[in-house]
């Protein structure tokens, strides 16, 4: 059986094939046989998925139409081709079994909208591949909570070396003056022996004196020595729930976040909240208003200002993060935070 070319897309290439497959090829195309389409996976897609026109198959792939390696056997999202393009797009690839489709699938699309996020040059697709993929193989990452959580520990990682590497040297600036501190005690006993002998008595005194300004210098360098040690960093936000999709078939993602509170204010009929991120970073969202002003979410975010309040989120792919205060004021979240 011939194979057939697919493109694949930036996402597939860059994230979906290193972070599940742990491979990372050069080039956009991908060739594949034994193609078995998935009605069922298609059917239970996201409404906004089917009106794409995206469908599930199963296939093994392979780099190339003639010989090449193959890649192996995967579940991959596909679409016709399109006007300016003569072979059918690989939107994603996902896994056989394991994770249910959609929360692999929001795994996938967390880890692109990451990967285009200010400071995150460093998430290549040889990275996803080296060092995500085994986690995933592991079963350490099922979820974008726990994707979250490992970017948030990688961001943190600089400053707690940092912080080690300060105190480390307030040791040494310690041990330094101890030091000073202990060759003026047994000067001064050497001062008290040869006092008999006034020459040397006099030069020992002099010596005492010197060493004594320098163990003073050292103490009072150590005494303005200000460590910052990474428990002093400000606290990053953390989820207090699992990631849970909108009832309302919108597409939206919601979760539960526990964060310091930097300041609140209303923007016409919306509440506008700064707290502080994942990251240890400065980070304001806002309401996302569908009921208009809600009193009582706003009265309780703005008594928490400079403490950490409990409060629910909710973003649609790549749209910007809101407070999500009509979910907040429903009957089964009110507990979390009322």
């Amino acid at each position: 059986m011939s194979r057939i070319r697919y493109h694949l897309s930036n996402h597939a290439r860059e994230e979906s094939l290193p972070l599940r497959f742990g491979l990372v090829i050069p080039g956009p195309k991908l060739f594949i046989e034994n193609l078995v389409e998935d009605e069922s996976a298609t059917q239970s897609q996201r409404l906004s998925d089917r009106d794409k026109g995206r469908e599930h198959i199963v296939a093994d792939m392979w780099t190339a139409r003639e010989n090449g390696d193959c890649l192996g056997r995967g579940r991959l999202v596909v679409v016709a081709p399109s006007p300016d393009r003569l072979d059918p797009v690989v939107v994603t690839v996902l896994p056989l079994d394991g994770l249910a489709l959609r929360t692999s699938q929001n795994l996938s699309e967390f880890l692109r909208n990451e990967r285009a996020k200010e400071g995150r040059e460093w998430l290549t697709p040889e990275y996803i591949a080296q060092e995500l993929h085994p986690l995933v193989v592991r079963g350490e990452m099922t979820n974008q909570s726990q994707l979250a959580d490992y970017i948030a520990e990688r961001l943190n990682r600089p400053l707690r070396e940092q912080a080690e590497k300060l105190s480390k040297e307030n040791a040494h600036i310690r041990s330094v003056a101890e030091e000073a501190i202990t060759v003026v005690l047994n000067l001064e006993e050497r001062v008290t022996e040869s006092t008999t002998r006034a020459a040397q008595a006099e030069q020992g005194e002099r010596d005492a004196l010197q060493r004594l300004e320098g163990a003073i210098r050292a103490l009072k360098a150590l005494e303005s020595t200000k460590v910052a040690s990474f428990d002093e960093l400000p606290s990053p936000a953390s989820e207090v729930t699992r990631a849970w999709s909108s009832r309302t078939g919108s597409g939206y993602l919601n979760v539960g976040l526990e964060a310091n509170i930097v300041s609140v204010s209303r923007r016409e009929n919306r509440t506008r909240l700064t707290y502080i991120d994942q990251s240890r970073k400065s980070k304001t969202i806002e309401d996302f208003g569908y009921q208009g002003f809600v009193e009582r979410v706003h009265a309780y975010l703005e008594a928490r200002v400079g403490k950490r309040a409990v409060f629910l989120v909710t973003q649609l792919a790549d749209k910007p993060l809101r407070l999500a205060s009509d979910t907040m004021m429903l009957p089964q979240y009110k507990e979390l935070w009322d």
